[in-house]
């Protein structure tokens, strides 16, 4: 419930504090299976806060030297993003642009009975009904952004990455957690960003320049 209200706060606080604001979907992920939307405050004509959140829901099979297993694949998320676009346009905030951010993902993998995961390596378990992963990662990313009639958006963006911060929890059949362990193989592990967003702009229709 204290998530929930912190996020409404956030996003009250983003619509209030920009004069225009865009609302995205990424249709990308739509073939991955995954629900992510995204919202852009619009600083200035150079200089947007872009914030976003995923769910993600795949069937996978994890095939094993031993053994092939079948989970049901979980991922959800949060990202935080700013974004410098390169050139001034008659519309603020398009055309190519960089930046840099930060990404909370929390993975659970579930319905396994042959199944346990110790930095990615599998193991007899049966006790082991599910594994959540919970990482923090941070990196760079650009795009190109294209606006029609002023309000419809068009966006192409990737990224790139690495993690901070990696744990896995292993939890019971009785849904009790068994602590958490250091996913320390993670670290090394390079994060991908890409997709392709549709999305609405709306708020005043000019945004002051920057005076640089």
């Amino acid at each position: 419930m204290k998530r929930n209200i912190v996020l409404i706060i956030t996003i009250f606080l983003f619509t209030k504090a920009y004069a225009q604001h865009e609302a995205k979907a990424n249709v990308y992920g739509i073939a991955l299976n995954t629900l992510s939307v995204s919202y852009e405050g619009i600083i200035n004509s150079r200089n947007g806060v872009n914030i976003g959140f995923w769910y993600q829901y795949i069937p996978l099979n994890f095939k094993h030297p031993i053994e092939f297993l079948s989970v049901n694949y979980t991922s959800k998320g949060a990202f935080l993003e700013y974004r410098f676009y390169v050139r001034k346009k008659a519309h603020p905030a398009v055309g190519f642009w960089f930046g840099s951010y930060t990404k909370y993902t929390k993975q659970s993998f579930k319905d396994i009975a042959l199944f346990k995961i110790i930095n990615h390596i599998f193991q007899n378990d049966d006790s082991i009904s599910r594994v959540d992963v919970k990482k923090i990662g941070i990196g760079i990313a650009t795009g190109y952004k294209w606006i029609y009639k002023d309000k419809v958006i068009f966006g192409l963006y990737a990224g790139i990455g690495g993690y901070i911060y990696a744990v896995n929890s292993l939890v019971d059949n009785n849904g009790d957690a068994l602590g958490y362990e250091d996913a320390g193989d993670l670290k090394k592990k390079a994060q991908f960003r890409f997709g392709f967003n549709v999305g609405y702009r709306f708020g005043h229709s000019k945004v002051e320049n920057d005076s640089h």
